[in-house]
């Protein structure tokens, strides 16, 4: 991802270039992401190999807005996060978006929906959890009633057991969202 000796230099020997890349070169930045996806490639295969049972999953960002194309999202482009390749060429079992955003503010709402649609058009048959940060059950209730409507394989919650009221959280959550019991979906 960085800009390390042995980055720069691996870079300019398999490209014929020299010197350092701008942090926004297209090349640059496609050899990095490269590099981040085969590693992902590696672990995957490793695991497989290992213990075909376990299942390989990451937490990946999703943030800024969500666009039609994957290509086009923040994720893709400055963090060099291609998930939705990983999914798209079976080297990852399931996905977590970190979709931490709030339902009071409606354009922060409009976002987590957005995203929420995007991670279901790139699942390619993989799991996707809708990662969802626990700030009060109303936001979290809602949230997973989103995240159910729309087609996600489930959801996360993040920093539940830092919640000083999750005891009334999880039955809240029984009483609501989670009233009918829901078998854990196939997974490829």
């Amino acid at each position: 991802f960085g800009y390390s000796d042995l980055a720069v230099s691996r870079f300019n020997r398999e490209t014929g270039r020299k010197g350092i890349p701008e942090p926004t070169d297209p090349q640059w930045c496609q050899w990095r992401r490269d590099q981040v996806t085969a590693l992902v490639r590696r672990v995957y295969e490793g695991v497989k190999e290992t213990k075909p049972w376990v299942k390989v999953t990451s937490a990946v960002v999703s943030s800024q807005p969500c666009p039609q194309e994957f290509k086009d999202s923040h994720p893709y482009n400055m963090l060099l996060q291609d998930w939705e390749r990983w999914l798209r060429e079976g080297i990852i079992d399931a996905v977590v978006p970190m979709n931490y955003k709030s339902e009071t503010d409606p354009q922060a709402a409009k976002l987590f929906r957005d995203w929420i649609e995007g991670m279901v058009r790139w699942r390619y048959g993989r799991h996707v959890y809708n990662g969802i940060l626990v700030n009060g059950s109303h936001n979290l209730i809602v949230q997973i009633a989103a995240s159910q409507k729309r087609g996600t394989d489930g959801v996360v919650g993040f920093a539940f057991n830092r919640s000083d009221s999750r005891g009334q959280l999880a039955d809240s959550l029984k009483d609501t969202v989670f009233a009918k019991w829901a078998p854990v979906p196939d997974m490829p």
